[in-house]
């Protein structure tokens, strides 16, 4: 029996409960406020116990995956800039830019370059020039960085979430025999789990809960999002990724893909949606999309009536299921046109309800200050 996935645990335990010291010791912790309703002060640790863990775990057992420093390099920088935001509230426009900054580093020196869409409009594969490979690319991975960093709003979703969706992409490279990403995927959930019993309280008490923080939920978006785009595209692109008309016959001759590209969107369907979903709602009432409030899922269901364990099990659960209709599709060799026609209709579908249950939230508030005025 390998005891690898034992030691792995053991380690993100140990370094939880270091970090958690740490973060004490130097007040790297979360405050209440009008939009953290949590109780005490969590230290933001959680973060940092799981990428420590990962190099650690590298250092012991090294793998072979292409551009690997690259990518732990860039996963540095987003973790020293979620640690700031953490401790001093980094501006929204510096975040972005340095967000930005390292997608570019990972498009173009990380492999990490979206250059084809699958067959979405029948055989033909839809295939970007450099230049649109290029925006889509960095739009992505920011994308993919801050839906991640969105959910992070109620005890156990980000852990719970981030087991699933490594959990998924997990049994995908398994079924493909690509042993070095299924390692990888399982460095990520094992070191989760931790994080996620002290997160919960499930087996610590509440004084000693911990917090995810920006360093850690920027970092695991991150890193999701580079195994989705590495998976779904072809790897072997680059004798023409610097030319802006890359031909159908050209991608049709790379090396398969693990995963089709549109199965890329079920694996972070619950982040994405969410992220989507909220970015609409402030943009209609004139808002900045960054601006936080308290529009998102997690927020609704709670001021509906559910607890915060609750709320987590069911985006968790939602979450699972729509990430095992993606591996089914997958699987069961599903034309991508059609897949993307049932996500589109998915998402439509949860556009749909949660604006129709923030518009009855809007009216209700409304009416009961009408009525406190009389």
């Amino acid at each position: 029996m390998d005891v690898l996935p034992f030691f792995i645990f053991a380690i993100a335990l140990c370094n939880l409960l270091i970090f958690r010291k740490i973060a004490l010791r130097l007040q790297w912790v979360d405050i209440p406020s009008a939009r953290k309703l949590h109780s005490g002060t969590p230290p933001l640790c959680g973060g940092a116990s799981i990428f420590i863990t990962l190099l650690i775990a590298l250092l012991i057992h090294p793998i072979s995956i292409p551009e690997l420093h690259t990518v732990l390099a860039c996963a540095s920088v987003l973790f020293v800039t979620g640690l700031a935001d953490d401790k001093y509230n980094v501006e929204v426009k510096l975040r972005l830019l340095i967000q930005c900054g390292v997608a570019y580093v990972m498009v173009n020196y990380g492999d990490c370059r979206i250059t084809e869409l699958g067959s979405l409009t029948g055989s033909e594969k839809v295939v970007l020039s450099h230049s649109q490979s290029t925006i889509i690319s960095v739009l992505a991975i920011v994308g993919g960085i801050n839906a991640f960093n969105m959910i992070d709003g109620v005890d156990g979703l980000l852990g719970g979430m981030t087991i699933v969706c490594f959990t998924a992409l997990g049994y995908l490279f398994y079924i493909h025999d690509v042993s070095e990403m299924v390692f990888l995927c399982s460095i990520i959930v094992v070191a989760t789990v931790p994080f996620l019993l002290l997160n919960t309280g499930i087996f610590c008490r509440p004084k000693h809960k911990v917090f995810m923080g920006d360093a850690g939920s920027t970092l695991l978006g991150f890193i999701l999002v580079w195994l989705l785009i590495l998976s779904s595209q072809p790897l072997d692109y680059s004798a023409s990724v610097h030319s802006d008309t890359i031909s159908t016959e050209t991608i049709s001759n790379q090396i398969d893909t693990i995963l089709k590209p549109v199965t890329a969107l079920w694996i972070i369907a619950i982040p994405l949606m969410d992220m989507v979903a909220v970015m609409v709602q402030r943009t209609r009432r004139g808002y900045s999309p960054f601006l936080p409030d308290r529009t998102h899922l997690h927020h609704t269901l709670l001021q509906l009536g559910l607890n915060a364990q609750l709320t987590s099990l069911l985006i968790c659960i939602i979450g699972v299921i729509l990430a095992i209709l993606g591996i089914y599709f997958e699987i069961s060799g599903i034309s991508e046109e059609i897949q993307l026609v049932v996500f589109m209709v998915v998402f439509l579908f949860y556009l749909l309800i949660t604006q129709y249950i923030f518009q009855i939230k809007y009216n209700l508030r409304k009416a009961y200050r009408l009525i406190y005025k009389l």
